[in-house]
C-alpha cells in the first residue's frame, strides 16, 4: 500500500508549509486540523499545483475522541508523521484557567505521544519511516510566563531523542524539530506582543520547514533552525539553566 505524509495542525503556519514542501516531492498527504475550511483551501491549492492526493480530516486533538478518530482513519497508511499541532499560553501559570492548561497538555503532549505510539509499529514493520516532532528552542530551558508551553516542549524533545535511539535499528528516523520564534499565527494566541529578543531570532516558516525535512532525511536527532538559534542553544549550555530561565523570565515578562 502506498503511504502518505500525515501532518497535524496543517491548516496554517508550519503545518501548511510542511504540506507544500512534501507535495513538491510528490508525496500524498493526510492533513488534519480543527478548521475544515482552511484545510479544504489548502487541499485545493496543493492538488492543483502539485498533482498529489490530499485527504483532509477535521478533528480536535485536545480530545481523546478526536485523536482516536484520526488514528483509526490513518492506520496502515502513514509513512511520514509530522506532529505539528500545538499552541502556547502566555501568562503566569496560576492565572490561566486550568482547563486551558489541560487542553495544552492534551494537544502538545498527549497527541504527540499517542500518534507516535500508534504509527511506529507500521513503520518498523515496513523497515522505513520518519517522524518529525515539532518541539522548540523552548524545550531546552524552563519558561517563566509560559511555563506549561515550555514544559510541554521539553517533553517532546526528550521523547523524540529517546525514540530516535530506539528506532535506529529499524531505519525509522525520529527528529525533534526545534525552531525559535517563527513567523506564524502562534504569537496571535500567546500574548499581546512579541518581545525584542524574539524579534531578533524570528525566522520564516518555510525556511524552518525546509531545514527540518533535510535534517529528517539525514536522521538528525535534533534539528535546530538557523545559525542564531544554534548559537543561542550553545549559550544556554555554557551559561546553565539558572541564567537561561532568568533570561526567559525577562523576555516573556516583557510581553505581559
Amino acid at each position: 500500500m502506498e503511504t502518505s505524509v500525515l501532518i497535524t495542525g496543517a491548516s496554517s503556519g508550519l503545518g501548511a508549509d510542511f504540506a507544500r514542501r512534501y507535495a513538491m516531492e510528490g508525496k500524498n498527504l493526510i492533513l488534519t486540523a480543527r478548521r475544515l475550511d482552511r484545510l479544504e483551501e489548502l487541499k485545493t491549492e496543493i492538488e492543483a499545483k502539485y498533482g498529489v492526493n490530499v485527504e483532509v480530516i477535521s478533528a480536535d486533538l485536545s480530545s481523546a475522541a478526536g485523536r482516536n478518530f484520526v488514528i483509526d482513519r490513518c492506520l496502515g497508511r502513514v509513512g511520514i508523521l509530522v506532529n505539528n499541532a500545538g499552541f502556547g499560553i502566555g501568562s503566569t501559570f496560576e492565572s490561566t484557567p486550568y482547563p486551558r492548561v489541560q487542553e495544552l497538555i492534551d494537544v502538545n503532549i498527549t497527541a504527540v505521544s499517542s500518534f507516535c505510539h500508534a504509527f511506529i509499529p507500521e513503520m518498523k514493520a515496513r523497515g522505513e519511516g520518519s517522524i518529525l516532532n515539532i518541539a522548540s528552542m523552548a524545550g531546552f530551558t524552563a519558561g517563566p510566563y509560559m511555563a506549561a508551553y515550555y514544559a510541554s516542549k521539553a517533553f517532546v524533545l526528550s521523547l523524540s531523542e529517546a525514540l530516535h535511539e530506539e528506532l535506529l535499528p529499524f531505519n525509522v528516523h525520529v527528529v525533534a524539530v526545534c525552531p525559535g520564534p517563527t513567523l506564524t499565527e502562534f504569537f496571535d494566541h500567546t500574548g499581546p506582543k512579541r518581545a525584542l529578543g524574539q524579534n531578533l531570532f524570528l525566522m520564516g516558516s518555510d525556511e524552518v520547514v525546509r531545514q527540518a525535512i533535510l535534517d529528517a532525511k539525514r536522521n538528525q536527532a535534533i534539528a535546530i533552525s538557523g545559525f542564531r538559534n544554534k548559537f543561542l542553544h550553545f549559550l544556554t549550555i555554557v551559561l546553565g539553566r539558572r541564567v537561561a530561565r532568568k533570561s526567559v523570565a525577562k523576555i516573556q515578562g516583557s510581553r505581559q
